[in-house]
């Protein structure tokens, strides 16, 4: 089945009235006159998520909620939803990057970042059949946790460009579990008491503080889920 080509905002008007169904209902079903046309389902159609309210459940197209907003949602609510192939493990990066992208310049969360490398390990996730407990959540890790594909450089001069053999065994436990690393965030030099650049994303005037002054910095302007 598919929608008359209408136009997106008289398409998703139609659906989001077409697909109101009380509590008690279990099967939405659709009027059959206001369906013509072959051909593909609209993307934003592929999915729904519940609302309730006093009036009952009302089914909106994720979309509306999720389109360009992946980078809020939580570790849960990003696993349980990449498991279910309601959204994919790309999707949730590329609006991570997109953030970063917007607000990295005021907010200097991040030591290393690799677009291409965090793509393709969210594509890998997507690929795979058992997509672990941590499937597409992405995480920052700390510039002083080892990590095999990206430079550890302990946010010290000494060890720039340093580039560990193997990864971290608790890195090495998130790529299992499915989840994406982003990159490695702002430490303290050798975790210490001094903050460097990166700043507080609700108030760019003061310092997040430290050691992990880019892990919460990262998390806190939602540029990514979770960070070590």
């Amino acid at each position: 089945t598919s929608f008359s080509p209408k136009g997106a905002k008289t398409i998703k008007r139609e659906f989001r009235y077409w697909c109101s169904a009380p509590l008690n209902k279990t099967e939405i079903k659709f009027a059959p006159s206001e369906f013509e046309c072959p051909g593909a389902l609209p993307e934003f159609m592929l999915a729904s998520y519940p609302r309730r309210s006093a009036k009952g459940t009302r089914w909106t197209p994720m979309i509306k909620r999720y389109a360009g907003t992946l980078n809020e949602l939580s570790a849960n609510e990003i696993s349980e939803r990449v498991t279910n192939g309601e959204i994919t493990a790309e999707a949730v990066v590329r609006d991570c990057l997109a953030r970063i992208e917007a607000r990295e310049n005021m907010v200097h969360a991040w030591a290393f970042l690799d677009a291409d490398l965090a793509l393709g390990q969210a594509r890998a996730v997507d690929a795979r059949t058992d997509k672990g407990a941590l499937a597409g959540v992405p995480f920052g890790v700390k510039d002083i946790i080892d990590t095999a594909d990206m430079p550890t450089e302990m946010g010290s001069k000494i060890y720039r460009g340093h580039r560990p053999a193997a990864d971290a065994s608790c890195v090495a436990m998130l790529r299992a579990a499915g989840a994406v690393i982003m990159g490695k965030t702002v430490t303290c030099e050798f975790a210490g008491p001094v903050a460097r650049e990166t700043t507080n994303p609700h108030n760019p005037t003061h310092t997040p503080g430290g050691s992990s002054s880019g892990s919460a910095a990262a998390v806190a302007a939602s540029m990514c889920a979770a960070a070590f």
